[in-house]
């Protein structure tokens, strides 16, 4: 059993447990920690990104069932995808999409496109 990175390792850096916002430099202790891992986006792919010249797909980390996608509704975690992995009993979140490509009771299978990042 293998599970797998959401996003392309080449264009992200594991960002700390959330404390604030990364690129706004306003980390504070007690604020929003959570145990997810929030993926930040090099350097240099952020302009790149911002102007739409580059799009990073998102993927599932394992098999699983699309339980919840919303674009934008989601207060603090924007376009946001829930899917539930039945094999592991537990549920992953993809947050802070640029866009979504699933629709709710989609099964999916590991490394599967749910979305993209296409805005910082």
């Amino acid at each position: 059993m293998n599970l797998y990175w959401p996003v392309d390792l080449r264009f992200v850096e594991l960002g700390p447990p959330f404390m604030g916002h990364a690129d706004k430099g306003n980390y504070r202790p007690n604020y929003g920690y959570h145990t997810g891992q929030d993926f930040l986006l090099r350097g240099q792919y952020r302009d790149e990104v911002n102007q739409g010249g580059l799009v990073v797909p998102i993927h599932c980390i394992f098999d699983g069932i699309v339980e919840y996608a919303e674009a934008r509704t989601t207060p603090g975690y924007g376009s946001t995808i829930v899917m539930y992995h039945p094999f592991l009993g537990v549920r992953s979140r993809y947050a802070h999409l640029g866009s979504i490509t699933v629709n709710p009771a989609l099964r999916l299978g590991v490394t599967s496109e749910v979305g993209s990042k296409e805005r910082v």
